[in-house]
């Protein structure tokens, strides 16, 4: 027989060596070394009153200590208003001012007086054409110098309950188209016909241009009864003194006529 290839010498492990590995699969990598583990901090407790505090705590919320100022907290009590239903807040008119933009710019409003006007000039003249043409038309002036004239009253009278109210008096071309449009709204009511008794159309009718006066002034303005009601007397007031001062005018020129 062929001679046998010879064995490898078994080699024997120096001593202090590891043995060698046997087994075929890839050695695994060791892990690098951690550092130690972190130290766990215990709770902190409340010098007060004892309760249980986090070790970053600086406010014990049992009983409000505060640990960095050595103060009790009082805690602020209020009410927030939230709106359920999620709407946007509606944008609020500028502070301090006593005319606000609102129930429609002075265009449309002016618009709205002229039509009105021309609705009073046509029933005042037709009222008076049995006076004959000069008559009608000195009272269709009339009562066009009357609206012109108060509207300019009626926007003074806004200004005295603006001073009286404290506030600013706001848009001036707004005030006074809205003061326009009342004023025509009344004398418009002043100059329709009753079929009445005269007196009594007299009466009813002023009692009832007042009322839409008023009621015009309460819408347009945006104000309160008072508010509206301030604004109204101021006018009242203003009217009274210019009657005052015609009808003093109109005596002295009757008694110079008189005397000469």
């Amino acid at each position: 027989m062929p001679d046998e290839p010879a064995a490898a010498p078994e080699q024997t492990p120096e001593p202090g060596a590891e043995p060698a590995r046997t087994d075929p699969r890839p050695p695994l990598a060791r892990p690098a070394a951690q550092g130690a583990a972190p130290i766990e901090l215990v709770d902190d407790t409340c010098p007060r009153c004892g309760a249980t505090l986090a070790h970053d705590a600086v406010l014990c919320v049992k009983c409000g200590y505060d640990l960095k100022a050595n103060v009790v907290r009082e805690p602020g009590v209020g009410v927030v208003e939230v709106d359920p239903a999620g709407e946007k807040p509606k944008a609020a008119p500028r502070a301090g001012e006593f005319v606000v933009p609102g129930r429609g710019g002075p265009q449309v409003l002016a618009t709205a007086g002229v039509f009105l006007t021309l609705g009073a000039l046509t029933f005042s003249g037709v009222n008076a054409q049995a006076g004959g043409a000069w008559v009608t038309a000195g009272t269709v002036a009339l009562t066009l110098y009357n609206i012109a004239l108060h509207t300019c009253t009626g926007v003074a009278a806004v200004a005295v309950a603006a001073r009286l109210a404290e506030q600013a008096f706001g848009r001036f071309e707004l005030a006074a188209a809205r003061m326009f449009l009342a004023v025509a709204l009344f004398h418009l009511v002043v100059s329709l016909r009753i079929p009445i008794h005269p007196g009594l159309a007299v009466a009813l009718k002023w009692a009832a241009a007042m009322g839409v006066y008023y009621l015009a002034l309460w819408l347009l303005f945006k104000k309160d009864r008072a508010g509206a009601a301030v604004i109204a007397l101021a006018h009242f007031v203003l009217w009274v003194l210019l009657q005052l001062g015609a009808e003093l005018s109109a005596w002295v020129a009757a008694a110079g006529k008189a005397a000469a």
